[in-house]
């Protein structure tokens, strides 16, 4: 079915908080019909003339491994870095899910976003996102950090069109329960109604 894209979107850019170098490890593995939309913020790959490389691998070691890993994936045919936009609701239509790979404790305003177009999440499981993502329900949470583990839920949910329908519609569910304006104008009322002087 055309209508059915195999498309993974990832916002967060090249922060490494926010799983870059997690999802970057998971590539090789994922399979190579699945395209992979990266949106945020990544450094221009200029080349590096010898002498600069050598300072820059010596002066900047982490910034330098991370450009490394991205200069391996330009070579991946189903990698498109998108860069900075200024709103992903064109791409997460299109997308058949979002992945959000933190590596830190986080709350993920894009999670809350794929869920109201109806989009499954996959998310690593630290403080934050397990609360938002439930596990087998409306997405897959794998272990913080497994490179492997994410590309291994990237490909069993990105080809069970059943699965991604069913846990979109939950997602969707979830976002008009809980996350919606109007539930959450009403929660913010309560505390205040609570509040006692």
């Amino acid at each position: 079915n055309n209508n059915f894209a195999k498309s993974v979107l990832y916002v967060g850019g090249s922060s490494k908080i926010k799983g870059i170098e997690v999802l970057l490890d998971a590539i090789p593995y994922i399979d190579n019909d699945i395209q992979l939309n990266l949106a945020g913020s990544f450094p221009k790959l200029n080349p590096l003339g010898t002498l600069k490389r050598i300072v820059y691998r010596l002066c900047f070691p982490v910034t330098f491994r991370l450009r490394s890993k991205l200069e391996v994936i330009t070579n991946f045919k189903n990698i498109n870095i998108i860069g900075s936009v200024s709103t992903i609701d064109k791409i997460l239509k299109k997308s058949t899910l979002l992945i959000s790979p933190f590596t830190v404790p986080h709350f993920s305003r894009p999670v809350v976003e794929a869920f109201s177009y109806g989009k499954p999440v996959i998310a690593s499981d630290v403080l934050g996102m397990d609360e938002i993502v439930n596990n087998g329900v409306d997405g897959i949470l794998f272990k913080n950090g497994d490179a492997k583990a994410l590309a291994q839920a990237i490909n069993t949910l990105v080809n069970n069109k059943k699965l991604v329908h069913k846990m979109g519609l939950n997602g969707r569910q979830k976002s008009i329960d809980t996350f919606s304006p109007k539930e959450n104008v009403l929660k913010i009322e309560l505390v205040y109604k609570n509040l006692t002087i």
